[in-house]
This record gives C-alpha cells, sequence and structure tokens, in this order.
C-alpha cells in the first residue's frame, strides 16, 4: 500500500500538462498575431509611400526629386 500511495497524481499531473499546453497555444497564437499585424502595416505603409511617390511625380514640379533627396527620417516628418 505505501508503494502505491507513493505514485504521484496522474490527474493532477495531467492538469498541470493541460495548462501548460494552453498557455504555449496561447502564446503561439499571439506571436502569430503580432507578427500578421506587424506584416500587414508594414504593406499598407509601403502601398500609401508608393501613392504619394505618385501624386508627387504626377505633379511634375520637382517636388518628387527634393522628396526622393531626403533620408528616411526627414520622410517621417
Amino acid at each position: 500500500h505505501r508503494a502505491v500511495a507513493a505514485l504521484p497524481d496522474l490527474a493532477k499531473i495531467t492538469e498541470k500538462q493541460q495548462i501548460i499546453a494552453k498557455a504555449t497555444s496561447d502564446i503561439v497564437s499571439a506571436a502569430h498575431t503580432f507578427s500578421s499585424n506587424r506584416q500587414n502595416r508594414c504593406k499598407n505603409k509601403a502601398k500609401a509611400e508608393s501613392e504619394f511617390e505618385g501624386r508627387l511625380k504626377a505633379q511634375n514640379d520637382g517636388s518628387y526629386e527634393a522628396y526622393a533627396k531626403l533620408d528616411e527620417t526627414e520622410r517621417q516628418s
């Protein structure tokens, strides 16, 4: 009887494993959502920049050339 009493409670171990599996799944899901959102923001930013540059080029007044000379920091301001 002592040997049986010394065995771990399998139900508790299973419950802990399920909690850990759920937490791991939640973390992976959150990381995927973050990554997907970041990719979408980058795509939207690139599209907006391209459209803006297209409008500058269409003006044909030298504004695109002036914009093209700016570095990334200056373009953001």
